[in-house]
């Protein structure tokens, strides 16, 4: 008496196997985009406060009450003041307070040629420097920053890439403007409209980000 084999015929197998594939085709990008969503929202917490720690950093070694005496030197009228090497400055609070691995004096040396902004290709020189020549800097945990301001009394514009030159290389993903107060603190003020005229109002992105419990709200193509 012969016993009924119990098993999968070949074509019974390979219509699985492809079932299998299909849902996986399927929820692999929507998985994938997932995990670097969590992965590019926690380099960005991580990043705010490492550079909320610097300043403060800074500001209590060298006994500074307020950030509004510390120059630019990137900028040419500030250039007596920066041969004293007692005058506290954006670059040496960097320099001091962080982690450096590179220096580049060209901004577009560290950070990428082109970044995304509302779906389009732009000029991170003109966006983060205004034109000008300023310093950017790689730091040991991958981070690209860079800062600038134009006056004692306007606020220290500070640009980074959380994600280095991998990209998507696009303002409210994986780059932000933060500005950091006289107090050493950053803002996280959500007023403002964004649009693409008036670079200030890039920070409300960053602002946004804070609002949404670091949570990423802005689609990496925007």
């Amino acid at each position: 008496m012969f016993r009924k084999k119990i098993g999968f015929t070949l074509a019974e197998v390979l219509i699985t196997i492809g079932i299998i594939g299909l849902v996986a085709t399927m929820t692999l990008p929507t998985l994938m985009n997932g995990i670097s969503d969590r992965s590019i929202a926690a380099k960005t917490k991580h990043f705010y406060s490492l550079i909320s720690q610097a300043t403060k950093t800074y500001m209590a070694q060298n006994s500074l009450f307020s950030l509004k005496d510390v120059v630019d030197c990137s900028l040419p009228y500030n250039n007596d003041m920066c041969l004293n090497s007692k005058t506290p400055s954006i670059q040496k609070m960097v320099e001091t307070s962080l982690k450096i691995t590179q220096k580049c004096k060209a901004l577009n040396k560290c950070f990428s040629s082109t970044i995304t902004w509302k779906n389009k290709q732009v000029n991170p020189n003109t966006i983060m420097a205004g034109g000008r020549d300023i310093s950017s800097y790689v730091l040991l945990d991958g981070y690209i920053i860079s800062l600038r301001r134009w006056d004692i009394n306007d606020r220290i514009k500070l640009f980074v890439d959380v994600n280095g030159t991998k990209g998507p290389n696009t303002i409210g993903y994986d780059i932000w403007e933060m500005e950091i107060l006289n107090d050493g603190s950053i803002d996280t003020s959500t007023s403002g409209s964004i649009n693409n005229t008036w670079d200030k109002n890039y920070s409300v992105c960053f602002g946004e980000f804070v609002k949404n419990g670091f949570k990423l709200k802005t689609n990496k193509t925007k």
